[in-house]
């Protein structure tokens, strides 16, 4: 994170800027949805903007919390290639053996099901 203040204050307001990515977005990632990743990614919302919460409390002076990074998808995205929601889980997901072996081991014997899984996640 950084704080940042306009050139030449060195008091008063300023921005602090927290730069994260949040898991998911990856194929490697997101073929394990279905296991213990789906948890833990629904929490990093949550500890990201409490860090910022707290970062902003640090200070006495009047400080705006900023959160960059890259949303979910961003991080494969090909910037020649415009990759919709089906096409991603189609192609990247669905195909994935890692994904089929954890949709047994979980009961999950419909493809609708997985989706619905996978647009939660």
């Amino acid at each position: 994170w950084a704080k940042l203040r306009p050139k030449g204050s060195a008091e008063g307001p300023c921005v602090l800027i927290l730069n994260a990515r949040l898991s998911g977005g990856l194929p490697e990632e997101d073929r394990h949805y279905l296991s213990s990743l789906s948890e833990e990614r629904a929490k990093q919302a949550n500890r990201l903007l409490e860090l910022c919460r707290l970062l902003a409390q640090k200070d006495d002076e009047d400080c705006v919390p900023v959160l960059l990074g890259l949303s979910s998808g961003a991080a494969f995205a090909d910037p020649h290639r415009f990759v919709c929601f089906d096409d991603y889980f189609d192609e990247q997901v669905l195909c994935s053996p890692v994904t089929m072996e954890a949709a047994a081991a979980a009961g999950i014997d419909s493809t609708q099901m997985l989706e619905d899984r996978f647009r939660h996640y």
